[in-house]
């Protein structure tokens, strides 16, 4: 079913929630709020030109194929886009507002390509790597053709699922400045055999609560539970510090080496 809403200005909650829409035109919409699309499971366009605000999970659980952040984009609430399975691309226009890609687009696994406009002063995106304006924080790794990747120095933290599934890497080195990694970050990357940490002290692990788990853990590859008794077959090279050596660390990885 296709909608024309041109003259609509604004969807309130849950208004088309499960409903069986497949396209909406809707030229002059403004605001969008919680929940309007959640679960609409066959929408797979809808004009958000000219869109101001959007509401916590507006469009979660849909069939996006393709999302266009606006210029007019003042204001967005949390996982609006989570759960898209169908989305591939995203676009991040010059003029619109500062926010968590990861959250927005929370487990929507399958975005291709992203596309940040040459004068976005929020976002950066630098070889099918997006990062924030000032590369402190690694949000998405896009590359499924390089086998090592080099993670640059001032990256202090990467963004839960930046790595997701990427089964290409075998190798990556992460930065002196790295003070974080997020939920997920290398979940189901299954090459990984390498991993050099370069930071003085081991980076926080960050993890999410997990229906079934008992630990919140699933930085690397599985979640730590899961991992077999000998640990990854993935070796890492660090300094020797001790922060590296706590159960958590040594229940994911067995094999170390200390870097000269």
């Amino acid at each position: 079913m296709n909608i024309d809403l041109t003259n609509v200005e604004e969807i309130g909650n849950n208004s088309f929630e499960k409903a069986n829409v497949i396209a909406v035109k809707a030229a002059n919409l403004k605001y969008v709020y919680p929940q309007a699309f959640r679960d609409a499971t066959n929408l797979v366009k809808i004009d958000l030109n000219m869109i101001e605000e959007l509401g916590f999970k507006a469009f979660a659980n849909t069939g996006l194929e393709e999302v266009i952040m606006p210029n007019n984009l003042t204001y967005i609430e949390e996982q609006v886009f989570a759960n898209c399975d169908n989305l591939r691309r995203v676009v991040i226009s010059n003029d619109c507002c500062n926010f968590d890609y990861s959250n927005i687009f929370y487990q929507s696994y399958h975005i291709e390509e992203i596309v940040v406009e040459d004068f976005n002063k929020y976002y950066l995106y630098e070889n099918g790597v997006l990062y924030n304006s000032t590369k402190t924080v690694l949000y998405a790794y896009n590359d499924k053709s390089s086998s090592e990747f080099v993670i640059p120095e001032g990256v202090e933290k990467i963004a839960l699922n930046a790595f997701y599934q990427n089964t290409t890497l075998e190798k990556v080195v992460l930065p002196s400045t790295l003070k974080a990694i997020g939920d997920k970050a290398f979940y189901g990357c299954t090459s990984l055999k390498t991993f050099v940490f370069l930071s003085d002290t081991a980076p926080a692990l960050e993890g999410l609560y997990q229906e079934g788990m008992l630990y919140p853990y699933a930085n690397f590859v599985d979640y730590i539970e899961l991992v077999p008794e000998n640990g990854l077959e993935v070796t890492i090279y660090y300094n020797g510090d001790e922060s590296y050596q706590t159960i958590i660390w040594q229940s994911y990885f067995k094999n170390y080496e200390v870097i000269e």
